[in-house]
């Protein structure tokens, strides 16, 4: 059965971009535009993995992150966050909010792809513990 991934982003091409590249690596990919629109999503669904955006307006990745940790449900989910901004506190704020991992936009999908991967084998070995 594929993997589900939830791609959360405001920016619409993007999140076709990463809708169509990941579908062809063999995952199901379920899109969302906000932070909020993830939590409607995530209370009916629970995905294998969670892309998401840090600057989005609203709740951010940073504070949707914080969210999906406090959720029974998502607390394991790995997340993935993606971002233009590559300063030092940005990068420590997701890490401390429970990311697994942390991209600099413009994405390679293949280093993605690789990071998904890792990503998706870790939680996979920490739900056989």
């Amino acid at each position: 059965m594929a993997k589900r991934i939830l791609v959360v982003d405001d920016d619409e091409d993007l999140r076709t971009l990463l809708q169509v590249g990941l579908s062809s690596q063999g995952y199901q990919v379920d899109t969302a535009e906000s932070g909020s629109k993830a939590q409607e999503y995530l209370a009916k669904t629970i995905p294998d993995l969670i892309l998401m955006d840090v600057m989005m307006p609203g709740m951010n990745g940073v504070e949707l992150c914080r969210w999906v940790r406090g959720q029974p449900s998502t607390k394991d989910v790995p997340v993935i966050q993606l971002s233009a901004l590559a300063d030092q506190v940005t990068v420590d704020d997701s890490m401390e909010m429970g990311s697994v991992d942390y991209m600099f936009k413009p994405v390679n999908l293949d280093e993605l792809n690789r990071r998904i991967e890792l990503a998706l084998n870790r939680a996979e070995r920490r739900k056989k513990d």
